[in-house]
């Protein structure tokens, strides 16, 4: 016989049950979750900063010319030569990247770059003034020789510190050089020494033949 009561009663149970089983859910995600949303429409923001600065605020460092030889084949193929006078390691390079304006393609002329850092790493503002393109044509290919020069900058206040430091560069290398020099003349004054030594012993040992060529002649006689 159907029961009104019986009905109701296992209808709120059923309900109870299903509360119990998504109460948990329900505090687990809200321990776990979280999301902050922030929304800023002041009009005070600048949407541009410019710094405004003229040739007056920079100090002249220096110029620097970077080159690079290569070949092409077919006008596809390329292989790259020498890197500042230097003959190309594939295994070992240096790629700078200096942003430059649009006109100017740099292409391989990035492996290059590295002497304008080297030589200038305080250096503020890079204006490449020219550039040099030689062609060389053979059979199937050429071999392209491309020359930049760069003029260098330094903010004022920075530049005399940076060209005291580019001339201790230099001197250093200078010394280096020397000490290279001095090296190869220690070489060279040895083997000369040796050479000396050997002409010596040549013509005392030619004098000594002649001397006993001399006596034999004489005895027959």
């Amino acid at each position: 016989m159907f029961n009104p009561k019986h009905k109701a009663e296992q209808t709120m149970k059923r309900t109870l049950y299903a509360w119990l089983l998504a109460l948990p859910l329900l505090i687990l995600s809200s321990c776990v979750s979280q999301q902050n949303i922030n929304k800023n429409y002041g009009s005070f923001r600048p949407d541009q900063i410019r710094l405004e600065m003229s040739m007056a605020d920079y100090n002249y460092l220096g110029d620097v010319t970077v080159e690079v030889e290569y070949k092409t084949y077919l006008g596809i193929f390329h292989k790259l030569l020498t890197v500042n006078g230097e003959p190309y390691n594939p295994r070992f390079v240096t790629k700078t990247n200096i942003r430059m304006n649009q006109r100017v393609s740099l292409g391989k002329m990035k492996k290059a770059l590295y002497k304008v850092t080297d030589l200038y790493p305080n250096a503020d503002f890079i204006l490449p003034v020219s550039e040099q393109e030689i062609i060389e044509h053979m059979p199937m290919g050429r071999i392209k020789k491309r020359t930049m020069t760069f003029k260098v900058f330094a903010i004022a206040n920075v530049a005399e510190k940076a060209r005291q430091e580019q001339l201790e560069t230099q001197n250093q290398q200078l010394q280096r050089q020397a000490t290279t020099l001095q090296a190869q003349m220690q070489i060279l004054q040895q083997q000369l020494t040796q050479t000396e030594q050997q002409l010596e012993s040549a013509l005392r040992q030619a004098a000594a033949n002649d001397a006993d060529r001399n006596r034999s002649t004489n005895r027959r006689r």
